[in-house]
């Protein structure tokens, strides 16, 4: 899987990493400067910046359950193939209506799938090109076309 060929935007790919997971993107959403107004970040982090929420499906296959894994820290969004990729904004223990992230994880049996979420602030006129997820250090992470 290449940024030349990217897993279709709903693709399920198998991340075969540390963490064994089948990966799901659900949706790629933007929003507006005002729905991220109430979290108060800073206005440097902020400026220039479009809010998107990506939904992503996780499918646990470790073969044993997983404790608080909180999947969206490994996950990108990318504006072109040769960035370095944009990380989830600081939502941990806050609520978003558009997004949910504030809820804790928790056990995620063998085989059973969560939902996450989480907001990214994406330089304002480059909208999502691709998201990616994998460890810092991955060769090999999943790579798909963002819508």
């Amino acid at each position: 899987i290449t940024f030349d060929n990217p897993l279709a935007p709903t693709a399920t790919g198998s991340y075969l990493g540390k963490t064994k997971a089948d990966v799901t993107p659900v949706s790629v959403v933007k929003g507006t400067a005002a729905e991220i107004a109430p979290y108060n970040w800073k206005p440097a982090d902020t400026a220039g910046k479009t809010p998107y929420y990506v939904t992503v499906n996780f499918t646990n296959r470790t073969g044993a359950p997983l404790q608080d894994e909180y999947f969206m820290m490994r996950f990108k969004v990318q504006t072109e193939p040769k960035g370095t990729g944009i990380l989830s904004a600081p939502t941990v223990l806050r609520s978003i209506p558009q997004c949910d992230t504030g809820k804790k994880p928790g056990t995620l049996a063998d085989g059973e799938t969560q939902q996450q979420c989480a907001v990214y602030l994406v330089p304002d006129g480059t909208p999502p090109q691709f998201l990616v997820f994998g460890s810092v250090l991955d060769t090999q992470p999943l790579i798909w076309k963002a819508g």
